[in-house]
């Protein structure tokens, strides 16, 4: 598949492509959003690197299955459990490298 975008990342003010007066028309949803977000929203889809037919062939797969939404669910209900551990444990980490710092001064001194 070609892509219609660069590769590379915009900057919040840069420069996009400018759609033709026909190509503007194609796109539904020009006047709900702005060119700029519709350029950001195909290079996004671009990077996945999937065609149109993969991701409606995953698409179906979803929707054949009526439990995916609960499985969502709940990996994300696990990551956030993960990310809150992970900043206990940092947060652990920080409190234990001080004791280990005075702990050192103290044999030092």
């Amino acid at each position: 598949m070609n892509r219609l975008t660069t590769t590379v990342n915009l900057p919040p003010e840069g420069v996009f492509r400018v759609f033709s007066d026909e190509e503007r028309e194609q796109i539904k949803y020009a006047d709900k959003v702005s060119q700029k977000e519709i350029y950001r929203r195909l290079q996004e889809y671009e990077n996945t690197g999937l065609t149109p037919d993969e991701i409606r062939r995953m698409m179906e797969r979803l929707t054949e299955d009526p439990s995916w939404s609960d499985k969502i669910d709940e990996l994300e209900e696990a990551i956030e459990f993960i990310r809150f551990e992970r900043d206990n444990l940092k947060a652990e980490n920080a409190r234990l490298h001080i004791l280990l710092d005075d702990i050192e001064n103290v044999l030092k001194g």
